[in-house]
């Protein structure tokens, strides 16, 4: 990784990741509140309750105390109640979402993501965590984890998104994970993760992302026109990290 991480890095010491890698960031999501240095959790107060506004099928508002922490672990949690959101915009349903680049934060172009998540079962349930480009989606969007009930319950999909002049949806990948667990309508845990890296040093044009779950490699994808979304004056500050649970969407 990088020579220095942000200022508001902790690298725990008893974290150990992959072979070849060396921990740049992390957050274990120790205490019992979000750190904000490091992610904003989206309101309406804060005017970012929506997020999609452009999909019909968006059903939600998020709101901040969707998202807490114990124990360890960050909870969005998603609840069926009349919320008025932004532009006075009633929904049935509540729901949660984090965002680092809103708390000013953006993570390398090269390296490893990776998350640990047990995602929610349920009708019209879908939980996501993506990177998103500083120059926005427009440029490159790395889809980590998405999850689809409607469409296909128990499974996993990881994606790869650029402009159309490089081919957009160019990578995509399916998982069956497990049964959906009907009682306590939550997976097991799983680990999620993407390698972004340059296959000829000293070149952004020709990048390589490789994803995988529980350590098992899914899918392999050559980006031969890089260099639109790699050419970066800071290439430190290339995505920031997505992290939510959406209510109403599904596969289109």
């Amino acid at each position: 990784g990088p020579a220095s991480a942000p200022s508001n890095s902790v690298v725990p010491e008893e974290i150990e990741g992959p072979e070849g890698w060396e921990l740049y960031w992390s957050d274990e999501f120790e205490g019992n509140a979000l750190d904000t240095s490091r992610w904003e959790a989206y309101d309406p107060s804060a005017g970012n309750g929506r997020y999609g506004d452009g999909d019909p099928y968006t059903e939600h508002c998020l709101t901040n105390d969707n998202v807490t922490l114990a124990d360890g672990y960050m909870t969005i949690q998603s609840r069926e109640e009349r919320v008025t959101c932004r532009s006075n915009l009633v929904t049935n349903y509540s729901s949660g979402f984090v965002g680092s680049r809103d708390a000013g934060n953006y993570y390398p172009v090269y390296g490893r993501y990776e998350v640990r998540a047990k995602v929610p079962y349920g009708q019209g349930i879908f939980p996501a965590c993506w990177l998103r480009h500083v120059n926005g989606s427009s440029s490159a969007e790395v889809d980590v984890m998405e999850t689809f009930f409607n469409s296909d319950p128990g499974a996993s999909t990881s994606t790869a998104h650029f402009p159309k002049t490089i081919g957009y949806n160019v990578a995509k990948k399916g998982v069956f994970l497990q049964v959906p667990d009907r009682v306590t309508k939550v997976s097991d845990w799983h680990t999620w993760a993407v390698e972004i890296e340059p296959v000829y040093a000293n070149r952004n044009d020709t990048v390589k992302l490789t994803y995988y779950i529980d350590g098992a490699k899914i899918l392999e994808y050559v980006n031969t026109n890089a260099s639109q979304w790699t050419d970066l004056d800071d290439q430190s500050r290339g995505f920031d990290i997505a992290i939510n649970t959406a209510l109403g969407q599904q596969d289109v």
